[in-house]
């Protein structure tokens, strides 16, 4: 479950290395397939925008995993994202009015609980989706424990490949969230907040339970800043040997 601006097409880049053989992963991103199901059904991992209740469209035990972001960041990346696309809808003029609009007010919180219409019945939905959480996902986390959860999901997995990962769609010149926007948003965001201290405590213990030691994050920390580093150039070098092939 890709929610919006919470690392997904990061954890793209890794679930594609790790399910690239054919039909192992669907990525699920067209309105006609997130509400009538992906066309091929037989993929072992579907990855896009889709919401709680994807799973019905499968006869199979089909589980969640996703990650959630600190909800005043989420919105606010959202917003500067939409904005610098040109894809905010016509009525929405600041970042007031985006925290009012189904875009930007609770969105992580509508996406896990499956439902859209939240308006007086918050605090009812947060209950709903905590237990879509405890009963359909394999697993949840903050992206700010990124790395942390990336070994753990290996783990518990069975991956094969290093989940490194280059950082892709990131705005490199978005504008700081003010302490005004910021109470703002903490204000009208209080039951996804709810919600994401869940998410937190869950994860915190399910990482302390699971076998492993402050060494192998540190391990994988150095191989990720080498993989972001040397990737590139890797290529540029097989494209190169791919074109030489061709034309010799």
């Amino acid at each position: 479950m890709h929610i919006p601006k919470t690392a997904g097409t990061s954890l793209r880049q890794v679930l594609s290395r790790e399910y690239k053989e054919k039909g192992g992963l669907e990525t699920v991103y067209e309105p006609s397939q997130v509400d009538l199901g992906p066309n091929q059904k037989e993929a072992k991992v579907y990855l896009g925008h889709f919401r709680y209740g994807f799973h019905s469209h499968f006869n199979k035990n089909t589980r969640y995993i996703s990650f959630m972001r600190r909800p005043e960041d989420q919105a606010w990346s959202h917003y500067n994202y939409l904005n610098s696309l040109h894809r905010l809808p016509s009525e929405i003029k600041d970042f007031g009015d985006f925290l009012h609009h189904p875009y930007g007010n609770n969105l992580q919180l509508r996406f896990i609980s499956g439902i859209e219409h939240i308006d007086g019945k918050e605090w009812e939905v947060v209950e709903i989706a905590k237990e879509n959480i405890s009963r359909d996902f394999a697993f949840i986390a903050p992206i700010e424990e990124y790395n942390k959860a990336l070994l753990l999901l290996k783990r518990k997995l069975g991956w094969h490949r290093n989940p490194v990962y280059q950082l892709a769609n990131v705005q490199q010149q978005k504008p700081m969230l003010s302490q005004a926007d910021y109470s703002m948003a903490n204000s009208v965001l209080q039951p996804e907040i709810d919600l994401y201290h869940f998410v937190i405590n869950r994860f915190a213990s399910e990482y302390l339970q699971d076998n492993h030691s402050n060494l192998d994050l540190e391990i994988f920390n150095f191989e990720n800043k080498a993989f972001r580093l040397l990737d590139p150039y890797y290529v540029r070098l097989k494209s190169f040997f791919r074109l030489d092939s061709k034309n010799s």
